[in-house]
């Protein structure tokens, strides 16, 4: 989810992609960690490469490298 200053962790979000009713941001935090989310198309207006969001998940899947 997005969310407003105080919740979550600071993203800067590096690509945007609409998926029909979904939403995909690649992104990276302050310490160059990637950062993928996806959630619902409402509340994402006006993301786009560059901007700085703040993420917090309802829930998450932590993948290897």
């Amino acid at each position: 989810r997005v969310h407003a200053a105080g919740e979550g962790f600071e993203v800067t979000v590096d690509r945007v992609v609409l998926q029909g009713p979904v939403v995909r941001v690649e992104g990276h935090a302050a310490s160059g960690a990637a950062i993928d989310a996806a959630f619902a198309r409402e509340g994402a207006e006006g993301l786009k490469s560059g901007s700085q969001i703040r993420l917090a998940a309802r829930s998450a899947h932590v993948f290897p490298l």
